[in-house]
C-alpha cells in the first residue's frame, strides 16, 4: 500500500469492481462521476499503461493492483457472495437513485426482475 493512502491497511478486505480507472481530469471524473469517463480502465482485459501490469484481468487475476479509489473495503460482517454483487449490479442500479433524487418516502418503479431488477429491489 502507497505512503498517500490513507483509508486502506494491509489484510483489510476490500472489492473491486468492473472498473479500476479514470482520467481524474475531464469532466465527468471532477464531478465525481468516474464511472463515465471516456478513459476509463475496465477491470477485465483492458490496457493499463504500466509495463507490470500491462492489462487487467479481473476475476481471473492471481493478483489485482488497483488504485486505492477503486479498492472498497468490505465489512466483515458481509459475506464475499453478497458484497460482489454490490460492486458492479449494485452500483449500476444505485446510480439512477442518486441521479434523480429518489428519497425515502418515494414510489420508483422497477421494470424487469432479473439480475438488475432483483439488485434494485
Amino acid at each position: 500500500i502507497g505512503s498517500e493512502v490513507k483509508d486502506l491497511k494491509v489484510g483489510m478486505r476490500v472489492g473491486v469492481g468492473p472498473q479500476t480507472g479514470c482520467c481524474n481530469n475531464c469532466f465527468d471524473c471532477k464531478r465525481g462521476e468516474e464511472q463515465l469517463c471516456a478513459k476509463k480502465i475496465k477491470s477485465y482485459n483492458s490496457p493499463t499503461g504500466d509495463q507490470n501490469q500491462p492489462y487487467t484481468y479481473g476475476g481471473f487475476s492471481k493478483n489485482l493492483r488497483v488504485k486505492a479509489q477503486w479498492a472498497f473495503p468490505i465489512p466483515e460482517g458481509i459475506p464475499p457472495v453478497v458484497a460482489g454483487p454490490l460492486l458492479c449490479a449494485g452500483i449500476t442500479t444505485w446510480t439512477p437513485f442518486v441521479h434523480n433524487k429518489i428519497g425515502k418516502g418515494m414510489k420508483v418503479g422497477i421494470c424487469g426482475f432479473g439480475g438488475l431488477g432483483h439488485m434494485a429491489v
